[in-house]
């Protein structure tokens, strides 16, 4: 029997080869370990969500699981809309809040609208003048601080009007938003800027007065609904914080959940998610947890 060739090699090529096949067993051996998960059990959920958030989405979409966990950085196109999100970091009571702005705009018409400037970013400005894009309103999904602080800036400098529900309007007027709103909600209804279409859903629970604009197949979902968690709820004289939280839920169950699975939610903190995908997997939706905890926003 002929010996491998590899035993005449040199003493220092030898050990540079048997290396070399300890590499190739372990990648081998990773390999098979995937495949044999991908076709046997199925992934935990924590694992699938991980997944999401990092990947982002092809392997997922093929597996047939919804892509969320990733907001969008560049602007993130459809066929009739854009969005584009700007995270803006709000400092206040020694913490920093990482906000989403989003800028929502029509394809064709140019037509735009910001919702919840957090605070003036330039990229938020860039983004409007590359596209050569014409502001139309400032939306607030609720009056809390780190949502409205730019209003008075993004509305001097376009010259625009801001919009937010009324039962929040004693968010306004203070320091760090002098400015009230130009336009007071108080019933669920479309509203029309240009060719931008948008429909409003009120779901309170987070603040009194918190609000969905959903535009197509985009939702903006303020602090209300997150990906897999629910936004914070506060007691008042009005209603306990359980209370509150049995509210949202409810009216999420009641409005958000009934809509198009496909439809992607932007929140007002961290990654985007579907409807779908909270109404499958969301936690305190579903009640999974016997004490769920929403998230501090």
């Amino acid at each position: 029997m002929t010996a491998p060739n590899h035993l005449f090699l040199p003493a220092a090529h030898r050990f540079q080869w048997l290396i070399a096949m300890v590499f190739v067993c372990i990648s081998c051996s990773s390999k098979g370990g995937s495949d044999t998960k991908s076709q046997g059990k199925p992934m935990a959920h924590a694992g699938e969500s991980m997944a999401a958030q990092s990947a982002g989405s092809m392997s997922a979409a093929v597996m047939g699981k919804p892509s969320v966990g990733k907001g969008p950085r560049a602007a993130e196109k459809t066929a009739q809309y854009t969005v584009k999100r700007v995270v803006v970091a709000v400092a206040r009571w020694g913490k920093i809040y990482r906000e989403n702005t989003y800028i929502l705009s029509d394809n064709s018409s140019r037509d735009a609208v910001i919702i919840d400037p957090g605070k003036a970013h330039p990229d938020i400005e860039a983004h409007i003048k590359s596209s050569s894009l014409k502001v139309r309103a400032i939306l607030n999904t609720h009056g809390h601080f780190d949502h409205i602080q730019a209003n008075d800036h993004y509305r001097k400098l376009y010259g625009v009007k801001v919009y937010a529900h009324k039962v929040d309007r004693h968010f306004y007027g203070k320091a760090r938003a002098p400015d009230k709103p130009d336009v007071l909600l108080d019933k669920e209804k479309h509203l029309s800027f240009g060719t931008l279409h948008l429909r409003i859903i009120a779901v309170p629970g987070h603040s009194r007065g918190s609000l969905f604009f959903l535009c197509g197949a985009h939702l903006f979902s303020g602090d209300t609904l997150f990906l897999e968690n629910l936004g914070m709820t506060f007691t008042d004289k009005k209603a306990t914080s359980a209370q509150k939280m049995m509210q949202q839920i409810r009216g999420i169950k009641e409005k958000i959940l009934v809509l198009d699975p496909a439809v992607t939610v932007y929140p007002g903190h961290g990654p985007k998610t579907t409807v779908g995908h909270e109404k499958q997997f969301n936690p305190l939706l579903n009640r999974q947890k016997k004490k769920p905890r929403a998230i501090d926003y």
